[in-house]
């Protein structure tokens, strides 16, 4: 080393230099394997089997009443009886509610369909019954649905938004390359 530090180096015998380093700002700090240089530190090694709380940790009790009460917002209460159609809207949508479930973000529907409700139509080809002619695609609908082989509920889109343009055709986009004649004379015709 050269420079003001060289000095202070050369004073220490080799084993003393071997544990500590010198930095630029002349401060000794410990070898990486010692313990007690907080920057080769972790932070469990402050923990030990022998640390308590003291006296000073409130409890839950106390520290939540400290916490500032928010006031929920005020909200319109209407009279639901003047708005007939509202309240049969809303009273169909709650019938088609299912209960809420825990990891799901919105209300399942229940499932429309019981299975005493489902009835399959007969096949009208020739040889149906007939076992050298079954298929395995012809054993599906032979047996009606029981109660515990339906879903209780289901997530399903309404499609409310799309349901509510009031344009049910599409539109035409492209370009328009004709004149526009005019219900007056040929000389209004438009061309743009």
């Amino acid at each position: 080393l050269c420079g003001p530090f060289s000095q202070s180096h050369s004073t220490m015998n080799g084993r003393e230099a071997s544990q500590s380093s010198l930095t630029a700002a002349g401060r000794m700090l410990a070898s990486p394997n010692s313990k007690s240089d907080p920057f080769y530190g972790t932070s469990n090694q402050q923990y030990s089997p022998q640390w308590q709380a003291g006296n000073d940790v409130p409890p839950i009790s106390q520290v939540l009443a400290r916490k500032p009460r928010v006031h929920q917002p005020l909200r319109v209460e209407a009279d639901m009886d003047r708005y007939s159609q509202l309240k049969t809207l809303a009273d169909t949508v709650k019938a088609c509610t299912a209960d809420p479930v825990i990891s799901a973000h919105v209300l399942p529907r229940k499932f429309p369909a019981a299975s005493g409700t489902i009835r399959y139509p007969t096949v009208a080809k020739r040889g149906v019954d007939n076992p050298l002619y079954q298929t395995n695609s012809s054993k599906y609908g032979v047996e009606v649905p029981l109660d515990h082989q339906l879903p209780d509920r289901y997530f399903g889109r309404a499609c409310n938004f799309s349901k509510s343009y009031t344009d049910s055709g599409p539109r035409y986009t492209g370009l328009q390359t004709a004149a526009t004649p005019s219900n007056v004379h040929p000389a209004f015709d438009r061309y743009s």
